[in-house]
């Protein structure tokens, strides 16, 4: 991964929470804790690090956890927040919580197989997103990620979410 900026590095990867924060998107997050931007953020920034899997992602993130209840939160958090994504939350625009799908999910794989979700059965909707997503970077030379804007002291990430291969 490449990081741009002043010295073509990322040299203040650690306040990455503070500059997550100060975007609209934690509005949206808030919907699923009060404290799941900084949460999403630490998962972001664990990213960065090497790890992709959204299930690995969320386990590295609770490892402080001291509670098996506070793991069970977090996961439940995250996949709502995945099924969220799926059916309407984007970055740009606040969220009300109204999803935009209610019959089911159609995934096409890349070998051609479809998989159909029926979201009459929510947790295994929320299941599947869990164990077959991932975060990612695009690859487009608009969105290079990381960035570093050291002018502003901010960082700047564009990650998304996908489906595994």
């Amino acid at each position: 991964m490449k990081a741009s900026g002043k010295n073509n590095k990322i040299s203040n990867i650690n306040n990455f929470k503070e500059a997550f924060l100060t975007i609209s998107f934690s509005s949206n997050l808030r919907n699923f804790s009060s404290d799941f931007p900084e949460f999403y953020a630490e998962m972001v920034r664990t990213y960065v690090t090497g790890e992709s899997s959204t299930r690995n992602l969320n386990e590295l993130t609770t490892v402080s956890s001291t509670s098996s209840s506070e793991v069970n939160q977090r996961r439940y958090q995250v996949k709502s927040f995945l099924r969220a994504v799926a059916l309407g939350l984007v970055p740009g625009s606040e969220w009300g919580g109204k999803l935009a799908g209610y019959g089911g999910y159609i995934v096409v794989k890349r070998t051609g197989e479809l998989v159909c979700l029926h979201l009459d059965n929510d947790d295994e909707f929320k299941d599947y997103l869990f164990e077959n997503t991932v975060f990612d970077i695009p690859k487009n030379d608009l969105f290079q990620s990381p960035k570093v804007i050291e002018d502003e002291l901010k960082i700047f990430l564009n990650a998304q979410i996908r489906f595994t291969s």
